[in-house]
């Protein structure tokens, strides 16, 4: 059986940088949760970036259920990661002058599939404790928590087995944060996605059983320009 992610002597560098951004061996199985820290500009940017498609290893082999990314086109690795990647920003990427159910039907576009709003999303807005009348509110009018929950709902509209969560709790209060992580956590029990969670706040681990530091999957490393 395939892994969810797989990374296999993973070489990157960024154009006119000496700097080499390399990963041996990593593994997330199927349905698993891993909550991922590292100081900044230790890489996880990068890490994401190689897993999301965004990024080419010059060398090695990023997996994503099977599939080996760099093998894709690029119009094919985005098609890819729309269907089977959920990605949440620090910053939520939501378009702001479109309303919620634009902003996910773009989302829904992209992977060429059709958005269920009775069978999926209105599950979505219960689960999230948001009321129905926010798909027709333009993203630029809700609150930060709103917002919040919004990008929860376009990373999981097209039902991915893989979620990126990058540092999402930033601008939360604990209480708030604490909510977010058991709204996320139920929807990817819901489906049954493999979850990459990214951040700085050492409470939020004990929501999770594996914890990673990016020091112990990769190394940058310079090499004599």
């Amino acid at each position: 059986m395939t892994s969810a992610v797989q990374l296999s002597s993973v070489i990157f560098s960024y154009p006119n940088s000496n700097a080499v951004f390399e990963c041996n061996d990593w593994t997330l199985n199927h349905g698993e949760h891993v909550f991922l820290q590292g100081p900044s500009g230790s890489g996880k940017s990068t890490l994401l970036g190689l897993l999301s498609g965004i990024l080419k290893p010059n060398s090695g082999e990023v997996c994503i259920n099977g599939t080996e990314l760099s093998r894709l086109s690029q119009k094919q690795r985005d098609k890819f990661r729309a269907q089977n990647l959920g990605v949440v920003f620090q910053q939520f990427n939501l378009v702001p002058y479109l309303n919620t159910l634009e902003n996910l039907q773009l989302a829904t576009h992209f992977a060429n599939s059709e958005l269920d709003i009775e069978g999926h999303v209105k599950p979505m807005l219960e689960a999230l404790k948001l009321d129905e009348s926010v798909l027709t509110q333009a993203i630029s009018t809700l609150s930060i928590g709103q917002k919040q929950r919004v990008a929860i709902m376009r990373a999981c509209v097209n039902t991915p087995k893989v979620l990126l969560v990058d540092e999402p709790t930033s601008a939360l209060d604990s209480q708030a944060a604490n909510g977010f992580m058991g709204l996320l956590l139920d929807l990817c029990k819901v489906n049954q996605s493999s979850l990459i969670f990214v951040s700085h706040d050492d409470s939020l681990g004990s929501y999770f059983e594996r914890h990673e530091t990016l020091s112990n999957i990769a190394t940058w490393s310079s090499v004599d320009g």
